[in-house]
């Protein structure tokens, strides 16, 4: 066996609260047209964390999470830690893709 070291996941995130649905769709149509990568997953919302995203896949299997944050948190939220098939969990859209977990778990 083998052992490849690879870049497998990149997160790309608007920091301007004020514009952030608006940040996260035109990115959306600007990958759309660009015409260079796979649309994986999304327009959705994560569940845990509540990161309203779209998974995007380039000619190099990497995949990007183009994703906006809807949470504020503040000195009192705890950390917690959620089971692999929770944290894939979407509120909105499609349930994730067979081809998505695949990626994602090695």
């Amino acid at each position: 066996m083998v052992n490849v070291t690879y870049l497998a996941y990149v997160r790309l995130q608007s920091l301007d609260l004020n514009q952030t649905e608006e940040f996260l769709m035109l990115g959306h149509e600007h990958l759309r047209e660009a015409d260079m990568y796979k649309h994986f997953w999304g327009i959705d919302r994560h569940v845990p964390g509540s990161q309203i995203f779209a998974y995007w896949q380039d000619s190099w299997n990497c995949v990007h999470e183009h994703s906006i944050d809807t949470d504020m948190l503040n000195i009192h939220y705890k950390p917690q830690r959620v089971p692999a098939e929770e944290g894939l969990n979407s509120q909105w859209g499609e349930p994730v893709p067979h081809e998505f977990k695949q990626h994602a778990t090695p």
